[in-house]
């Protein structure tokens, strides 16, 4: 799996469930979902811990991207209802967030979580097309400056 990344620094954070990095000279962090399910009692493990590793970024001058095409998806409703306060808190305050899944049935998740937690999130079917528009979205960001 990581063959195909970027050029990044040491893992920030990683577990069974989750790998954080930062890429090397750009201001872009990235959270790798493995494929280890995610059960409700995994979520803090799973995402409050990947979470708290990004305290140090500085997430009004910095995007994410989220790549959780090797996770086993669920839509269950006692699942959103407990993961929802994960994801807000894992999406808010960037520059810019692209996530990048492996269906349409996951671009369409995003797209209802992006409109129920009221913020812009991207969805992707691979990781180069997300780190471009990541790296488009710098680049217009700081010639509006």
């Amino acid at each position: 799996m990581l063959a195909s990344l970027p050029s990044m620094s040491a893992p920030l954070f990683e577990n069974e469930y989750t790998q954080v990095f930062a890429l090397a000279g750009e201001p872009i962090v990235m959270v790798v979902r493995k494929q280890t399910p995610v059960e409700l009692s995994d979520l803090e493990r799973a995402w409050g811990a990947a979470n708290r590793a990004l305290g140090g970024v500085d997430r009004r001058r910095s995007c994410l991207l989220v790549d959780v095409s090797l996770a086993v998806g669920r839509n269950d409703e006692e699942f959103e209802r407990a993961f929802a306060p994960f994801r807000r808190s894992l999406c808010a305050d960037w520059l810019a967030v692209a996530l990048v899944v492996s269906s349409i049935p996951g671009t369409l998740q995003v797209q209802r979580y992006a409109r129920e937690d009221d913020v812009r999130v991207v969805a992707y079917d691979n990781r180069e097309t997300a780190l471009a528009a990541l790296r488009r979205a710098l680049t217009s960001l700081s010639t509006n400056r």
